[in-house]
């Protein structure tokens, strides 16, 4: 794992370090961690080290979200935890990216965003067999439809055959954000934009017809999901 940090504090950068170390030794992972002072610097790097994380100060002669904006328009995929003690601006922060908002003297929430980026990167390498014999990461998934005999899976690159079965799919996947919204239909919640009275709509603006009785359900399981994503920036 590829980690960026950046504090213009020079103090500051060194005691982040080290608690963002100590926080991956207790999940016994060692990452590669890059610390800079001047966002200029970690900008131009950017372009050529594909980072897996980003640990950004926001009040910075560049502005970290600013930094933030301009990573993520060339690695999608990054996360983005703002660490700081303005915490006014944790709702904000949810506009530029961020995966997690934390204090700088709380190991508490240094432990929580590194637990949690842990777990992220866990479901992240989970693969998913298709029917080919070919995988594709769990979190590629949008959403996974019902075949004549067996599940088709729907991403960004293409349509893929599952060997499972809908109902297989949805038990193997309940804890990873993988729901039910029609007899022949589940959704991965991190792909849906809103729920309307009856249907989801995708980030790919995509709309999916929602059973009239699962949408009370669908709708718990969408703010529970949410809830749990803002509340870790506020």
């Amino acid at each position: 794992m590829l980690i960026a940090i950046c504090d213009d504090a020079f103090m500051q950068l060194l005691a982040i370090k080290k608690n963002i170390e100590d926080c991956f030794l207790k999940q016994s992972i060692i990452p590669t961690i890059k610390a800079y002072t001047d966002p200029e610097q970690l900008l131009e790097e950017s372009k050529a080290l594909k980072f897996d994380a980003l640990f950004l100060d926001i009040d910075m002669p560049i502005k970290g979200f600013d930094v933030a904006d301009e990573i993520a328009s060339r690695n999608p995929h990054v996360f983005v935890i703002y660490v700081t003690n303005y915490r006014s601006l944790a709702k904000i922060s949810i506009r530029h990216y961020a995966f997690r908002f934390i204090e700088k003297n709380n190991i508490d929430d240094f432990e929580e965003a590194v637990t949690s980026l842990c777990e992220t990167f866990r479901k992240i390498n989970t693969r998913v067999s298709t029917e080919s014999g070919d995988s594709i990461s769990l979190s590629q998934i949008i959403y996974i439809s019902a075949g004549a005999r067996y599940a088709n899976i729907h991403t960004e690159h293409g349509v893929f055959r599952s060997p499972l079965s809908l109902s297989e799919n949805e038990e193997k996947y309940k804890d990873d954000g993988i729901v039910r919204i029609s007899r022949s239909k589940l959704v991965n919640l991190y792909f849906v934009d809103a729920i309307s009275k009856d249907c989801v709509i995708l980030s790919n603006k995509e709309e999916l017809k929602v059973s009239r009785s699962l949408r009370s359900k669908i709708l718990g399981q969408f703010y529970e999901y949410y809830k749990k994503r803002t509340d870790n920036c506020k």
